[in-house]
């Protein structure tokens, strides 16, 4: 079959179906420029706090007391949080752990991810009577 024919035959049905490719491709090239990508933003000075099982455990302070978190995740999503949604907490497993160094971990909102938390640790320790 020559090349002349292959391109005559259904001339329009294939321009037709040119010119709609093209349009849906314009399309969700748009739309994929519009939804904001990730964003990262970090919450300074937020509260650590304690979290234990048991209600009988002795009062307990944390060195360092605030916590810088980094979060990351849909554009819209970070810049509608605010400091309320970012909770901060070291969590004392032992009932008997009346000191020591502990992971700080981070609490956000689904659909966002905790990128860093400086500290990494805190010491907990006995509240002293003042």
């Amino acid at each position: 079959m020559p090349l002349r024919s292959i391109l005559a035959h259904h001339f329009w049905l294939k321009l037709l179906s040119l010119v709609l490719a093209s349009l849906i491709w314009l399309t969700v090239k748009a739309n994929l420029g519009t939804t904001g990508g990730d964003a990262t933003r970090t919450f300074n000075n937020r509260p650590i706090l304690l979290l234990t099982d048991s209600a009988e455990h002795v009062a307990m302070v944390s060195s360092p007391n605030l916590a810088n978190v980094t979060v990351r995740g849909p554009a819209l999503l970070i810049q509608e949080m605010t400091d309320q949604d970012v909770h901060v907490y070291v969590r004392l497993h032992d009932r008997n752990q009346t000191s020591g160094e502990l992971p700080v971990h981070a609490h956000v909102p689904s659909g966002a991810t905790v990128a860093l938390v400086t500290p990494l640790t805190a010491t907990v320790k006995p509240a002293t009577a003042q």
